[in-house]
């Protein structure tokens, strides 16, 4: 089995067009900073009063509050939220964050992960259906496999490629902001809101998790694809399906 993944991962990097994904999406990482550093995107200087701007933010967000009750009342957990956090900030000085940092270039990064999502979706249609219209399919069947074991093995090959794919873009986003925006003045602390109560943990590890469920629908949307240009042998309507669906979701 993992012979047969790894002639699949082969056959998907020896196409030109594997290597012109990976270059679109490190062009589109390097584009999001420059327009970033150079539009002051998410630039806002800290003012000195910043406890006392937090503090009107809670007035204001208890305000909010007790109007939400009566016709939103699913907001209310994330007002709560706010107004918890803000006073975890006052309480143990944590200024927030006013400026781009290299963390926060990553986590605006993740938007990207649809760019990802389309280059998987592309992979996992062409993966099959592609040794139909070229042929190639009859060699795989005279070998003494079983079908299943063969398109378990492409649709293994096409989840690394994902993987792979979302690895490049964390490493090349923190590559990049660290280059462009530096690592800031310390600010590795995400402040999580837990069963009512806050909590630090590191930044890190949040933005593992922000990765890790931003590319729910993407596992998703690709295993559709795949699933379609197994049953129907043809990639276009996998795409275009699929495609239409994952810009649909954003």
């Amino acid at each position: 089995m993992i012979q047969l993944v790894v002639n699949e991962l082969i056959k998907i990097f020896k196409h030109v067009g594997t290597y012109l994904m990976i270059g679109i999406l490190v062009i589109a990482v390097i584009a999001s900073a420059l327009l970033m550093k150079f539009s002051g995107s998410g630039e806002v200087p800290l003012q000195a009063n910043w406890q006392e701007e937090l503090r009107q933010e809670n007035a204001n967000l208890y305000q909010q509050m007790e109007e939400i009750q009566v016709r939103a009342p699913s907001m209310e957990h994330h007002l709560k939220k706010r107004i918890a956090i803000n006073e975890y900030r006052i309480e143990n000085n944590l200024a927030p964050e006013t400026t781009m940092t290299l963390w926060r270039f990553i986590q605006e990064s993740n938007m990207l992960i649809s760019l990802v999502g389309l280059f998987s979706i592309v992979i996992a249609a062409g993966i099959v259906a592609n040794e139909f219209q070229w042929g190639t399919i009859k060699l795989l069947l005279i070998r003494p496999i079983k079908r299943s074991k063969i398109l378990l093995s492409k649709y293994i090959a096409v989840l690394v490629f994902s993987a792979s794919m979302l690895v490049l873009l964390f490493v090349t986003a923190a590559i990049v902001g660290v280059l462009t925006f530096g690592l800031g003045d310390g600010g590795y602390i995400y402040l999580a809101y837990v069963d009512g109560v806050v909590q630090e943990t590191h930044i890190f590890g949040h933005l593992l998790n922000v990765f890790a469920l931003s590319s729910v629908d993407m596992l998703m949307l690709t295993t559709m694809a795949f699933m379609i240009s197994t049953v129907f042998k043809t990639s276009s309507l996998a795409v275009g399906l699929s495609i239409f669906l994952l810009f649909m979701g954003d």
